[in-house]
């Protein structure tokens, strides 16, 4: 194993032993300073998992995860082998996850709304808000590269980004060695546990346990925090995506839109990375085609619960 990347790894996970000491001492005062809030949603009060169980698992996940990223670099040279370590470690968190709340609670994942009644309201509210919101940023992304920026602004922006865009690199691998339908189903598979994952531990279980304790803002805000931080440090996009994703939980009482939000957004980032990357397509083609898709994926979301209703009204 290369010296070096153990250490740049090394490096990179410094800031959990902080990171953990907050979380514990958070969850210690929320536990047994707060008095559990008299006025609940019946959703919010029929979770039996506590803070400090929330706070347990965040720990126990990131240790997992920190062991998956120390195994995945032994075996950094066999793309196979790192890939199928980290599938498994991804496998072993969700079982984990489930196990934990099964134990704490029976049919734990039905009181966070995983349900099969309305999940195609749910799904069709959290497309619509991942859709929208794509959107919106693509407009910015188009008005601010390519008519607010001069030409020389907005060419060393995209040169930049496809001279550090790293995400792109072990897909370029997969697409040369494995071929595209299994380089989809790998990162589909790699994407769809990862965000399941991350919406049971820190909306289903952390922010439903904080909800107890306190105001739905101040639960968004530190169960979004801590979201922040379990990335690697502070980042203004993900604090505000983990604010997003607890919105949605907040409002629908359900994990599912999160989830759809969370999942079409890692695909519409990966997807858009490589394409953009590529030097017969670029960024701007990119963006344009983004922006059609988008448009028409967005209509064709709100025309299609009328369609189904209609259908369902005619049986």
């Amino acid at each position: 194993m290369n010296e070096s990347k153990f250490l740049t790894l090394l490096d990179k996970n410094i800031w959990v032993a902080p990171y953990f000491l907050v979380i514990i001492i958070a969850s210690f005062i929320f536990r047994f300073v707060l008095k559990e809030r008299s006025c609940l949603p019946k959703f919010f009060s029929d979770q039996k998992w506590t803070i400090l169980d929330a706070a347990f698992m965040i720990v126990v996940v990131q240790i997992i995860w920190i062991l998956k990223d120390f195994g995945t670099l032994f075996f950094r040279k066999s793309f196979f082998m790192a890939t199928s370590i980290h599938i498994a470690f991804l496998l072993i968190t969700v079982i984990v996850l489930c196990g934990f709340l099964q134990f704490k609670q029976e049919y734990s994942l039905i009181s966070m709304g995983l349900t099969l009644s309305r999940w195609f309201e749910r799904l069709i509210l959290g497309l619509k808000w991942s859709l929208s919101v794509h959107l919106f940023f693509l407009l910015c992304l188009y008005l601010i590269l390519f008519v607010l920026l001069p030409d020389e602004s907005s060419l060393n922006f995209i040169n930049r980004h496809n001279k550090n865009n790293l995400i792109t690199t072990d897909v370029e691998y997969f697409f040369s060695h494995w071929g595209v339908l299994i380089t989809i189903l790998v990162f589909l598979l790699i994407i769809m546990l990862a965000n399941v994952e991350e919406e049971i531990l820190f909306r289903g279980l952390f922010y439903g346990a904080l909800r107890k304790k306190t105001e739905p803002i101040f639960a968004n805000l530190i169960s979004s925090f801590i979201f922040m931080f379990s990335h690697g440090g502070i980042s203004l996009s993900t604090f505000l995506f983990g604010m997003f994703m607890a919105y949605l939980y907040e409002r629908s009482h359900s994990l599912i839109p999160p989830l759809a939000v969370h999942i079409s957004h890692n695909i519409f980032a990966y997807t858009f990375s490589v394409i953009s990357r590529k030097e017969n397509i670029g960024l701007k083609t990119a963006v344009h085609v983004s922006l059609l898709g988008f448009s028409v994926a967005l209509l064709f979301i709100w025309v299609l619960p009328h369609i189904a209703k209609r259908k369902f009204l005619r049986n």
